[in-house]
């Protein structure tokens, strides 16, 4: 019973850090939108001294400001289990209508080292290698043997959920990042060459 409730307490506070990372990622798509916009009423201002190099940095910015706000509208469904076992991405629906490549069996793979602790290692998974993992790895139960209680599962798959959302919005930040460091540079290259 005492190791249950050790394993039980080890969730809790592994959900707290998903969550933690989680609210780190929304924080930071918050702040490239706040930027962002700053540095489009800068643009606006401007916009009758250079109306070409206006509208094509606002137009990226905007673009980066899409892509944030998509972030925090996470598809709760695309990260449950299903029957093909491919996870779709929001920005490749409405962007780029690809799908993601299936989720390898990364559990299976002892050249890769999986950190089930971290969110962007258990989001390469799916929930039930996931839950799996877990239980090879800190229950030391085998697969045929493994028995989770329902608090214990419930936990495992909010803990992958939110692990899964986060990789996304660290994904959309890195995105919307790229385009405003590559309208920096435009900016520069137009200012020096000006």
């Amino acid at each position: 019973m005492e190791s249950k409730l050790r394993t039980v307490d080890f969730l809790k506070e592994q959900l707290e850090r998903t969550n933690y990372w989680l609210s780190f990622a929304e924080a930071k798509n918050g702040a490239v939108i706040a930027l962002n916009i700053a540095i489009m009423t800068i643009m606006v201002d401007l916009y009758s001294y250079a109306p070409t190099l206006c509208t094509v940095v606002l137009s990226l910015l905007t673009v980066s400001c899409i892509i944030c706000l998509i972030s925090f509208l996470p598809d709760l469904k695309n990260y449950k289990n299903n029957d093909n076992n491919q996870q779709y991405s929001i920005m490749k629906k409405l962007f780029l209508k690809l799908k993601l490549h299936s989720k390898k069996d990364y559990s299976q793979d002892k050249s890769k080292k999986i950190n089930l602790l971290f969110y962007a290692d258990i989001a390469k998974l799916n929930e039930e290698q996931f839950i799996d993992s877990f239980k090879q790895s800190y229950e030391n139960i085998s697969k045929e043997n493994s028995y989770v209680n329902k608090i214990e599962e419930d936990y495992l798959s909010e803990i992958y959920l939110n692990s899964c959302i986060a990789k996304e919005k660290y994904e959309l930040f890195s995105i919307a990042g790229i385009i405003d460091v590559l309208t920096l540079f435009l900016c520069i290259f137009v200012f020096i060459i000006a």
